[in-house]
């Protein structure tokens, strides 16, 4: 009887010892899980705070490239008015010219014109001394041509001072509108190479806008496939216990 136990006794404590090294290895296994489902949720509330970080950039980036696009638009409009500015002094330095091309043609016809009239007066009066003695006619004719001579000479001094001053002020006007135009075209240079560094900038931040926006959508899908692990792990786990 004794040696019919002893057998039996031995199969009863192997199947209590295989028995506990199950339940240590479920505990063990329950464990794995439960540290895993742990890890995978410190992983998704790390994700969400990248996701919440990405969406401030997204912001901070886009408000970014809609203050470019509107100092791109100021900048466009600017040049644009100077460009309007440059063609209308272009216009009045031209006009300019013209007129001081056309007073000096007049300046130089009366030059001529005086040169002329007064060679033809004196040809023309010039009278001996018997002939001034003896023609009282003559005499007369040479006072009153004197006269005339010298009041033509008078106006013809007048008009030409006054078409010198003209000249003198034309020109003080063609310098000044000279120097506004390279002024108004240092500018215009100035501010287009401003909007090329801001449009370059704007392209720089519309770059990145992209890679944080792609960023954004894998995070997305990277959370949305660690909460699905965590629910079939907890639905493994629900099933063992």
């Amino acid at each position: 009887m004794f040696n019919t136990f002893k057998p039996l006794s031995i199969l009863l404590l192997v199947g209590f010892l295989w028995s506990q090294r199950s339940q240590q290895d479920f505990e063990k296994e329950l464990k794995a899980q439960s540290t895993a489902i742990q890890a995978l949720r410190n992983e998704i509330e790390a994700t969400k705070k990248r996701i919440q970080s990405e969406d401030r950039k997204e912001k901070s980036s886009a408000r970014k490239v809609s203050n470019l696009s509107e100092e791109i638009s100021l900048l466009q409009r600017l040049v644009k008015e100077i460009k309007k500015e440059e063609k209308l002094l272009v216009a009045d330095i031209s006009r300019t010219e013209s007129q001081i091309f056309k007073s000096e043609i007049e300046l130089d016809t009366l030059r001529t014109r005086y040169a002329r009239r007064i060679n033809k007066i004196y040809k023309k009066g010039q009278l001996t001394n018997l002939e001034k003695i003896f023609s009282s006619t003559s005499w007369r004719q040479a006072i009153y041509r004197s006269k005339y001579l010298k009041i033509i000479a008078e106006i013809d001094q007048k008009t030409h001072d006054t078409i010198k001053s003209l000249l003198v002020e034309i020109g003080k006007q063609k310098i000044n509108l000279e120097a506004a135009l390279r002024k108004k075209r240092r500018l215009k240079r100035d501010r287009s190479q401003t909007l090329t560094l801001v449009q370059n900038k704007k392209r720089k931040e519309q770059r990145a806008l992209v890679k944080i926006r792609q960023s954004q959508k894998d995070l997305k899908i990277f959370l949305t496939e660690k909460q699905a692990g965590v629910k079939q792990l907890e639905n493994i786990i629900s099933k063992i216990r």
